[in-house]
């Protein structure tokens, strides 16, 4: 964001009536409003002040513990994991949006981590070795560093590991669909290799699973794949039968779960070859309540994984969406849309876009289900 003397915050915020016609309630438009901050300037030369002096302390702190993890003895390495993986999750916790966490990531790809830890997943390690280097992976595996897995280091040995699922480790089950998690938002042809290397059948067998946990990571995997996934990705969902998996989880007592699942089915129904299996789920019947029960705004704040937003290539993606025939399906497009407007609106982040260009203006057509709609508060009301 540039500084000026007059500079002010461009704040994205979604304003909501109801239609003229009568038809329906529908979203408003997703607007623009500038909101001044005393002496711009000056905060915002503290801000960059404040990420630049964070990710020095972050990353000399993190290089310590690296050294340790490729030169260290066994005992080293796996308190040097320890130590890295609390690094790591302190950075994406800060409010300095991701500046921090992303470059720490590329700090560990460049010191030729990711191979040091993909080696560590080998069956020839113990058991406390394969957790540990797996839980650190799982945090850093950002689009850039999966697109170096993939292209330079081969996914192989790291989907070996992954599709292992052990019903009686929770760890492993957590930890296994948090790395399929990311993997599967990389792009089409990785998620088509994915599935070839045992993948998908991996992740709905973790779907049976009853921790919350493992349940948010398969859930938004399911999504991704099927957001990234292209018609090849679908039609291996539908012979999975991942639709029969996505009810169940719709009905998880965790928002989040049951947000994914949703977003899963519309994605899944607006493929005629996948529309009749979605439909059938009973998934999709699910969506207006869920979101007439909640704000984009609290969600945004509660949602797991969503503290700093997806990134612009996801949220291009689920523009579609709002074009969608299902009144679902535009009505679960915008709601995540207003959710990603409020997020930064409540929080500068130096390095991604508000939002996707042109939304607001799509958001301003009829994208509400015709019998629900929000009021002021953002709200979904019937």
């Amino acid at each position: 964001m540039s500084v000026t003397a007059s500079c002010s915050v461009v704040e994205r915020v979604v304003t909501w009536s109801r239609d003229g016609s009568g038809s329906g309630q529908h979203f408003a438009s997703v607007a623009t409003r500038q909101g001044s901050y005393t002496n711009p300037e000056k905060e915002g030369c503290l801000r960059q002040t404040s990420v630049k002096c964070a990710i020095a302390e972050y990353s000399n702190r993190l290089q310590i513990f690296l050294t340790k993890i490729k030169h260290g003895s066994a005992q080293q390495q796996l308190s040097s994991l320890d130590e890295s993986l609390k690094i790591i999750r302190s950075a994406w916790d800060l409010c300095l949006g991701k500046d921090v966490a992303l470059h720490l990531c590329l700090q560990v790809r460049e010191d030729g981590i990711l191979e040091c830890l993909v080696e560590r997943l080998d069956a020839s390690q113990t058991t406390e070795m394969q957790l540990a280097a797996a839980r650190f992976l799982e945090q850093v595996l950002i689009k850039d560093n999966v697109e170096y897995i993939v292209t330079r280091m081969g996914m192989d040995s790291l989907l070996k590991f992954v599709v292992e699922v052990n019903g009686s480790d929770l760890a492993r089950q957590q930890v296994n669909a948090g790395i399929l998690e990311s993997l599967l938002k990389e792009s089409e042809r990785t998620c088509l290799q994915i599935i070839k290397l045992g993948g998908l059948q991996s992740l709905i067998e973790l779907c049976r699973s009853t921790d919350i946990g493992t349940q948010r990571h398969c859930a938004i995997a399911l999504g991704n794949l099927a957001i990234y996934g292209g018609e090849e990705g679908l039609k291996a969902m539908i012979q999975m039968k991942a639709p029969d998996w996505l009810f169940p989880l719709a009905f998880s007592p965790d928002d989040t779960v049951r947000y994914y699942a949703c977003l899963t089915s519309v994605y899944l129904v607006g493929s005629p070859i996948c529309e009749s299996a979605a439909a059938e789920s009973g998934t999709l019947e699910l969506i207006l309540p869920f979101l007439a029960k909640h704000s984009p705004e609290d969600f945004g704040q509660q949602e797991f994984g969503h503290k700093q937003g997806r990134s612009k290539e996801w949220l291009r993606r689920l523009v579609s969406l709002l074009d969608s025939r299902r009144p679902e399906a535009r009505a679960l497009a915008a709601f995540h849309f207003a959710m990603e407007a409020h997020k930064h609106s409540t929080r500068l982040n130096s390095t991604d876009p508000v939002l996707v260009p042109d939304v607001g203006r799509r958001c301003g057509h009829q994208v509400a289900a015709s019998a629900y709609g929000f009021d002021s508060r953002s709200r979904l009301w019937h």
